[in-house]
């Protein structure tokens, strides 16, 4: 079953309330083509302040990567066995 959030907009000048017709229904949960091709998805949906941040998070990765001068395998690598190399189960 799916769940939806309800955003009501504030009412307009003149309104009391805001008009049912005006509020916004998202659907809440995982969306599949914005963890795979998150930039465009962001674009797609006009989400500057979102793409800005991505791309300001991945130009901090690539910089500190490249720093460390460490490939992003042994990263992963790293934190996939992290526990076992620590002694845990």
């Amino acid at each position: 079953m799916s769940t939806f959030t309800v955003h009501q907009p504030p009412p307009k000048p003149g309104e009391t309330t805001s008009t049912p017709g005006r509020f916004l229904f998202l659907r809440d949960g995982f969306h599949f083509w914005a963890f795979v091709l998150a930039p465009f998805w962001l674009l797609r949906y006009q989400l500057w302040v979102g793409f800005a941040v991505y791309l300001a998070g991945s130009a901090v990765i690539v910089v500190v990567l490249s720093v460390v001068r460490a490939p992003l395998a042994v990263q992963l690598l790293a934190g996939g066995v992290a526990d076992r190399l620590r002694g845990g189960d």
